[in-house]
């Protein structure tokens, strides 16, 4: 017992009469509970040298006892207090509450999504089986996709604009609904703009600087609006304060998703964000412009096909671009007055629009691009024609009948104006052949190509916009890029 003694001694933490008031069976005095650990597992150790009863176990009634009503409650206390917590942060944090939104609204779909891929996989569906619940779930989650993208903005809507354009990954229904995006984007009141112009160019009134300015923007995922500058007609694109900083938090959501949902796409979210990083300063993306109209107004063969907007450089700054304005219709709604005529034609045919251009597409002769091309000149010499020998019927014949007393006045021939139907084998080639030039000859291109920065201008050239993710080649990029082109080709006509 002297050596126990010692021992404690030793820890300088209790006295030796102090051992009285314990007990090595294993019940701890009030003394004891308020000690170190040390020194309690100090005295459990050596308290059977001086103590008179053998430990014991303690009975099921001294033991802890298992409660189901604690851990339920724990249960729904611990997911409570933090969705609670969350939503107090999101209250003064706008980078939490739209992490919140976000998750909220496409989490549930991933899960659902995720669920019917499982169990159609577990119970065998054959491929129809599994399309046929799929496109449900497409009807389904179209206009909350939608409405998300519309609410978040920034580059939710830009991602989406991207993804009207990828048929071939996106469904069909989400294509359709998407492309809305591409040329009707929610816009802010015209007094934000108007003081956001005022604090970039550091003047009373903005009319110091544009005569005048539409309130109404001509769409895009900033702000797009059209204005006069000393009697020219010119576009401002404005930034929005803050708005690099919103983009880089739903960056950072967005690979969180990623990482969960779809990892492999994970490369190309990063090269992603690197280009989208360079579109929030307008004095680079001016340069860019500039280039990119440098090697395409002035060539020699581009120049009657294309045109890009030349930047008002003096006008630019970080926040503010100005640029001419290129008086085009979009692509898009070019392509949807198109398919309106073909559906025209499949009703009078009984079929709907899906049959006629399976139809099409199943036609063993197409005609080329050239071949419609003389189609589109042939109907203009008509319509030249007619209008040529109406207007001579009625300014002779049409004259004496006027005077005679004819009721439509001196038009006794009707005037024709045929609609030319767009020849979209041509745009199409025409888009294809100056991104690939641009690429694979100047090393400068546009990083993203969507429909809604194409436009169809009214002498046929076709207006390419928004250079504000500008990709730059190297030399020896270019090489590589033309020798894997050569290669798979040579691959190709093997077969």
């Amino acid at each position: 017992m002297n050596r126990h003694l010692r021992l404690l001694n030793r820890t300088r933490l209790v006295r030796p009469s102090s051992l009285l008031n314990y007990r090595g069976c294993g019940i701890y005095s009030n003394f004891w509970k308020s000690r170190q650990t040390k020194v309690k597992s100090i005295c459990r150790f050596n308290s059977r040298g001086f103590c008179s009863e053998q430990p014991r176990i303690p009975s099921g009634s001294e033991r802890k006892k298992f409660s189901l009503s604690k851990v339920i409650k724990w249960l729904l206390l611990g997911p409570a207090v933090g969705c609670t917590a969350m939503v107090i942060i999101a209250t003064w944090d706008k980078d939490w509450k739209r992490s919140l939104y976000f998750w909220a609204q496409v989490f549930p779909i991933y899960v659902h999504y995720r669920m019917v891929d499982v169990y159609t996989r577990w119970l065998g569906y054959d491929a129809e089986s599994r399309t046929e619940a799929f496109t449900k779930l497409h009807n389904k989650y179209t206009n909350k996709i939608y409405n998300t993208a519309v609410h978040l903005k920034g580059f939710y809507l830009k991602i989406c604009q991207m993804a009207s354009a990828r048929t071939d990954v996106i469904p069909k229904q989400w294509v359709e609904k998407l492309r809305l995006l591409e040329d009707s984007c929610p816009y802010e009141e015209f007094e934000r703009i108007s003081e956001i112009i005022r604090q970039e160019y550091k003047v009373k009134d903005v009319h110091e600087i544009f005569e005048y300015i539409k309130p109404t923007p001509i769409g895009s995922i900033f702000v797009f609006s059209m204005c006069c500058h000393y009697g020219k007609e010119v576009v401002l694109k404005i930034q929005y304060p803050g708005i690099e900083g919103v983009f880089r938090g739903d960056f950072v959501m967005a690979r969180r998703f990623c990482k969960l949902a779809q990892p492999a796409h994970l490369p190309f979210l990063d090269e992603t964000e690197k280009q989208f990083l360079t579109e929030f300063n307008y004095k680079l993306e001016a340069e860019n412009l500039e280039e990119i109209a440098r090697n395409l107004n002035n060539h020699p063969f581009w120049k009657n096909k294309v045109i890009v907007p030349n930047p008002i450089k003096h006008l630019c700054t970080e926040k503010c671009l100005v640029m001419d304005y290129l008086r085009g219709e979009k692509l898009v709604s070019a392509l949807t007055v198109l398919f309106k005529n073909f559906g025209a034609v499949a009703t009078s045919r009984g079929q709907t629009i899906d049959e006629f251009m399976e139809e099409q597409r199943q036609r063993k002769v197409q005609p080329t691009a050239t071949e419609l091309e003389i189609y589109r000149i042939q109907i203009r010499i008509r319509d030249f024609l007619w209008n040529t020998l109406a207007a001579t019927s009625n300014y002779t014949f049409g004259l004496v009948f006027w005077l005679l007393g004819n009721p439509n006045q001196n038009i006794i021939v009707p005037y024709k104006y045929t609609p030319i139907p767009m020849n979209i084998k041509h745009v199409l080639d025409v888009v294809n052949e100056v991104h690939g030039y641009e690429v694979l000859m100047d090393g400068a291109f546009n990083g993203d190509p969507h429909p809604g920065n194409i436009l169809m201008m009214p002498d046929g050239k076709l207006g390419l916009i928004d250079y504000g993710q500008v990709c730059n080649l190297l030399v020896k990029c270019i090489v590589r890029l033309l020798i894997c082109i050569h290669n798979f080709d040579l691959y190709v006509s093997q077969f």
